[in-house]
């Protein structure tokens, strides 16, 4: 998260009316991030909203949202990435973990180096500059359609349908 409040300003600087939107529980104290907000003047450009947000709200700040940002410095998978992809929302995320085979580059979302506020800052803003010009919920579509993920209840039918034959 730091690293996301540290790419803000360079990602203002390009684009004057972008605003972050931090949404969860912290799991950890939240005074480092509100005092690096605070410390980057970046309060009229962040809302935080610190609480467990039930499933019946999470479609609200997923629809309210441009761009899904993800920068990890570790991960392995990540739940947020496949909600991102059910409401047709592209990613900027950090080439970790299993993170890289499941966004296509440019097409899907944008992949950047981790640990890196300059990395994520120029991810964000290529995002904003070809976002007229790619279709990221045509390609985001097509990208569920080839995974196997999302068939599994297709795929439960078809063993289901052939063990009773």
């Amino acid at each position: 998260m730091d690293l996301l409040i540290k790419a803000l300003p360079k990602v203002i600087s390009s684009n004057p009316n972008a605003k972050l939107l931090i949404v969860g529980e912290f799991y950890d104290d939240p005074s480092f991030y509100l005092n690096l907000i605070k410390e980057l003047n970046l309060e009229k450009f962040v809302k935080v909203i610190n609480r467990f947000v039930k499933n019946e709200e999470v479609g609200l700040y997923y629809g309210m949202s441009d761009l899904i940002v993800l920068p990890y410095r570790s991960a392995t998978q990540s739940a947020v990435l496949n909600v991102s992809y059910s409401f047709q929302k592209p990613v900027v995320a950090t080439r970790v973990g299993g993170l890289e085979e499941f966004i296509d580059d440019e097409e899907t979302g944008f992949l950047v180096q981790p640990d890196s506020s300059e990395e994520l800052a120029d991810g964000i803003n290529k995002f904003f500059l070809l976002k007229g010009k790619i279709d990221f919920s045509s390609n985001i579509k097509k990208r569920l359609g080839k995974s196997l993920f999302y068939k599994f209840a297709e795929i439960f039918d078809e063993i289901i349908s052939n063990s009773a034959k």
